[in-house]
């Protein structure tokens, strides 16, 4: 009988007992690397002695579902990837169909938060002392618009905007936890 030395008590829980498990036999599915994917588990209520050759049929059957199971996350990040790639093409020709530059913009923040999923997308526009207005915006109807709301920014206006001139790109997780700065507080 092969056990597991971390559950020595496994055979003699009431669970077990009740159920009335006599053979249990675990083994992980491992992909490349070794990384543990999954753990197949077999019970019998059955007496069954250790048998070698069943264990080495067990682990080149787990091999394979490893594998298999590898194999289908690559093909579906691949489809979400040519999803994607198909979603952002899209989005570029819709905008690129229209000559006027409202249209353009609306339809560029409405095809943007549809393909992130958020609540509200907008385009802050600057005015030359670096104060602004949404001149743009796609939103969560249950949020409230702040659509052609003008905006004193001052942390724009003390130059936060060199930053994303030079190319900055923000993403914050969550935002009551992050660590914004003084500027944003």
């Amino acid at each position: 009988m092969v056990q597991d030395l971390r559950y020595p008590n496994f055979y003699k829980s009431e669970a077990v007992k009740k159920i009335g498990i006599n053979y249990a036999l675990s083994f992980p599915v491992c992909g490349e690397n070794e990384t543990v994917l999954a753990v197949i588990t077999m019970f019998s209520r059955e007496y069954q002695d250790y048998n070698l050759e069943l264990l080495n049929v067990v682990t080149a059957i787990s091999r394979q579902i490893g594998q298999f199971m590898e194999k289908r996350k690559i093909e579906r990040d691949l489809h979400k990837q040519n999803w994607r790639s198909l979603l952002l093409a899209d989005i570029a020709l819709r905008i690129r169909q229209s000559l006027n530059l409202q249209e353009i913009l609306n339809t560029s923040v409405i095809e943007i938060r549809k393909f992130i999923r958020a609540d509200r997308v907008l385009i802050y526009r600057f005015h030359d002392d670096w104060s602004g207005i949404v001149e743009v915006e796609s939103l969560n109807p249950k949020w409230r618009s702040s659509l052609h709301t003008d905006f004193q920014d001052t942390c724009f206006q003390s130059g936060y905007w060199k930053p994303y001139q030079e190319g900055r790109k923000l993403a914050i997780d969550n935002i009551a936890e992050s660590d914004l700065s003084e500027c944003h507080n």
